[in-house]
């Protein structure tokens, strides 16, 4: 029924142009049929799920060919086009926070830019770990929108506040332990010095496109 355009196909093709890929990997619909070996699911069964890179099914299509164990029950509360839209990105954050970043209960997470598109998830489910939220924010607009999320997140308004000064005042001086920076804002005036100053001891960053780092940077 719907298919997310948040597409791992499009990264991944643009690392490797010479390689093949399908685009259209997060997917929400009907089960029509089911192979002999499957029984969690049955025809008419809503789901949702991930079609795996490798695979020559794409999600552009009228029907899509996958294997059970990529597919979970989907909810009726949640629109088949939402859940297509954030299958992918939340699968994305589930893996760097839990297996990469290794976030639990009262981990403290910078999330730059917390009301942009697919950082919004990210905050969510750290949240559901348990872990101490930080975002930055530039707008009223994303500062309304911010608290509307249901999630206990102190809100630094970059208009006024150096985030540097501020995450720094917020943890007493430590920083936090991990910072997820999604850094692809043309003229962003976080820096990647920035986010190195406010990680801890033995902190963890994780960004979404490679960084080029200066003599200075990596001395912090």
């Amino acid at each position: 029924k719907a298919c997310g355009i948040f597409d791992l196909a499009a990264f991944y093709l643009f690392a490797h142009p010479a390689h093949k890929a399908v685009c259209g990997h997060s997917i929400s619909g009907v089960v029509r049929a089911v192979g002999g070996n499957v029984q969690a699911f049955k025809e008419g069964d809503c789901v949702v799920g991930i079609i795996p890179l490798q695979c020559l099914s794409g999600g552009f299509a009228e029907y899509a060919l996958v294997e059970a164990h990529f597919l979970v029950h989907s909810t009726p509360k949640v629109s088949d086009v939402a859940l297509a839209g954030c299958m992918l990105p939340m699968a994305v954050w589930h893996y760097t926070l839990t297996y990469k970043l290794h976030v639990t209960q009262g981990t403290t997470v910078l999330f730059p830019h917390g009301a942009l598109d697919g950082v919004h998830l990210g905050m969510q489910i750290a949240a559901l770990k348990g872990a101490k939220l930080f975002t930055t924010a530039s707008t009223e607009e994303e500062v309304q929108y911010l608290n509307t999320l249901g999630v206990d997140v102190e809100i630094i308004d970059t208009r006024r506040d150096s985030v540097v000064d501020s995450i720094l005042q917020l943890t007493n001086g430590l920083g936090v332990d991990c910072v997820c920076w999604w850094s692809w804002l043309q003229g962003d005036a976080i820096s990647c010095s920035n986010m190195l100053q406010v990680l801890t001891i033995d902190g963890r960053l994780a960004v979404n496109i490679p960084l080029q780092l200066t003599a200075a940077d990596q001395q912090l």
